[in-house]
């Protein structure tokens, strides 16, 4: 049997964990972005500061619950298929939405 680690393998590994820390960050960003498309939104359409205060922790709430959950099955997923091609899509299509809902954010 052999004990010793793949270069490749470790690498790979590596790169995962990484990627995965990285969609996680970038998860968080998105929360704090949607909020303020949120509250930016609302306010446009003739909802007062107030009303956008009242609504904004429980989005934030949701949102962080999604999160949560998307980070629990990704980690489980990736675990299961380190290093192929379904899970370096999965990670491409992450960053991508996580990256377009910032793109928003400062375009707006």
């Amino acid at each position: 049997m052999n004990t010793q680690a793949n270069p490749r393998k470790v690498a790979t590994t590596i790169l995962a964990v990484i990627l995965w820390l990285v969609t996680i960050v970038l998860g968080l960003q998105a929360i704090y972005a949607v909020r303020d498309i949120f509250s930016l939104i609302l306010v446009s359409l003739g909802s007062s500061l107030a009303d956008v205060e009242h609504f904004a922790p429980w989005l934030v709430l949701i949102l962080a619950l999604i999160l949560l959950v998307f980070i629990i099955a990704t980690s489980e997923y990736h675990r299961k298929r380190i290093g192929q091609p379904a899970s370096w899509r999965l990670f491409a299509w992450s960053i991508a939405v996580e990256a377009s809902i910032l793109i928003l954010y400062y375009i707006i």
